[in-house]
């Protein structure tokens, strides 16, 4: 038969066999799929029991983290359904934690709306069912971790319920929540325009004069990040730890906490590595295990953030603490990684001055064990970086110190006098009075008084 006359066969056949090559289907997949589909015109039949068992079943077989949060709550919200709200309570437990387990692995694109269903249908199942302190251990989390949502507003009803306010208390705490909300909305808007002093003396008066409202969460976290930009730091670690104080045991998987943990992290580590560089250049021993805690909060950072520009800042600090440790084979390894990561041409234009340390830190370790003409590579490439259309600003004392180390590695490999003499100018034309030249003028005089002998 002729390709011509039986177009649509070899079409199918062509797609079907680029699908296996693709993603061969797992048989549980192939199960999975058909159960959804009948669990959801079980649910739209309203034959919830029924349906609750296909998602259960779905449940206990399904792998991927997003069918099994939906399973168990669609599952526990067809149980409700039928009054069966004991049942459903631990699902909406299994819900909470599949989305808390994601929401730790830190992936780009996810957001904390399945916690916030499944706690609110937890705190209205244990209402039904009698549990108060479930209740109100769910509402708790609720208004910390979703203190702008219209659940957190609905779950004060419920709270009111369970604590026996009186219809007027209420509408009181309401108003109250509205009032600080506001304000709180408020700071942010100041936070957002710049206007950070502003911000910070708004979020203080919302935490001293509404604390016991939700809105004292988003005004912690305004006034931390605005601290944060007027380079108060160690204000803002405050700000940031009484989150943690007060955020962690009730939300421990909250983007709030998230953020606290990562800003302290981030905090701790550039204070310890400052105090321990200046220990070096001082001449005091530092050891194994101060730079190993360094890393450590470098790790802590990066498993916390998705910002790629916060990945590569500290990626450099836990490589600048093995530089300083003086370990070069592990500078070598981990500056190779990284340049393999982020020196390409797409990814240099945004961290150029990350890669830009990383190639001095690399230069300088090749130099020191010998092989000098890598390390000249490095070095000229990052000469070449500071010439070209989009230029690095190395700074007047790092360039110099750039052309020192050229000048200093091409005597190590033999290289002509001229060549030195044309680096040495380079360096006089770009620091005149730096120590470096006068670094050059001493080293040229004991080779001149070595030669004479």
């Amino acid at each position: 038969m002729s390709q011509s006359k039986f177009p649509g066969l070899l079409t199918g056949l062509l797609a079907a066999v680029a699908v296996l090559l693709v993603r061969p289907l797992q048989a549980a997949e192939l199960t999975n799929e058909a159960l959804w589909q009948e669990a959801q015109q079980l649910e739209q039949s309203e034959k919830y029991d029924q349906a609750a068992d296909r998602y259960r079943a779905i449940l206990s077989s399904e792998t991927r983290w997003k069918k099994r949060a939906k399973a168990a709550l669609l599952a526990a919200n067809c149980l409700d359904h039928i009054g069966r709200s004991t049942e459903s309570i631990p699902l909406l437990d299994k819900a909470i934690a599949e989305a808390d387990t994601l929401l730790a692995q830190n992936k780009p694109g996810i957001d904390e709306s399945w916690t916030l269903s499944a706690l609110y249908g937890k705190a209205v199942a244990c209402e039904k069912t009698g549990d108060r302190a479930g209740a109100l251990k769910a509402i708790e989390r609720i208004r910390a971790q979703f203190f702008k949502s219209d659940e957190a507003r609905e779950a004060l009803a419920i709270q009111a319920r369970l604590e026996g306010w009186s219809p007027q208390r209420l509408t009181q705490i309401l108003a109250r929540e509205q009032e600080a909300i506001q304000m709180a909305e408020q700071a942010a808007e100041a936070s957002k325009q710049n206007r950070d002093q502003e911000a910070v003396d708004l979020s203080d008066r919302i935490i001293q004069q509404y604390p016991d409202t939700a809105a004292v969460y988003p005004a912690m976290r305004t006034k931390a990040l605005s601290l944060w930009r007027l380079h108060k730091y160690h204000s803002a670690k405050v700000v940031y730890n009484d989150i943690l104080q007060r955020v962690e045991p009730i939300a421990p998987h909250s983007q709030l906490v998230r953020t606290a943990q990562r800003r302290v992290a981030w905090l701790d580590a550039t204070s310890l590595f400052k105090r321990l560089m200046e220990q070096r250049i001082r001449g005091d021993s530092v050891s194994d295990g101060d730079w190993q805690r360094v890393r450590d909060l470098c790790a802590t950072v990066t498993d916390l953030t998705s910002d790629p520009h916060e990945r590569a800042q500290v990626r450099t600090i836990a490589i600048e603490s093995l530089y300083w440790k003086g370990d070069a084979k592990a500078t070598i390894a981990a500056a190779e990684q990284f340049l393999k990561e982020y020196a390409g041409d797409k990814k240099y234009r945004l961290f150029k001055r990350e890669v830009a340390a990383v190639q001095f830190m690399l230069a300088d370790k090749l130099r020191e064990i010998g092989q000098y003409q890598e390390a000249l590579a490095h070095y000229r490439w990052l000469i070449q970086a500071c010439e070209g259309s989009d230029p690095i600003d190395l700074g007047a004392e790092l360039l110099s110190r750039l052309y020192y180390r050229i000048w200093w590695t091409l005597g190590s490999t033999g290289a002509s006098e001229a060549e030195r003499s044309s680096v040495e100018q380079a360096l006089i034309s770009t620091s005149p009075h730096s120590t470096y030249v006068q670094c050059i003028q001493v080293i040229k005089q004991q080779e001149e008084d070595r030669d004479a002998r």
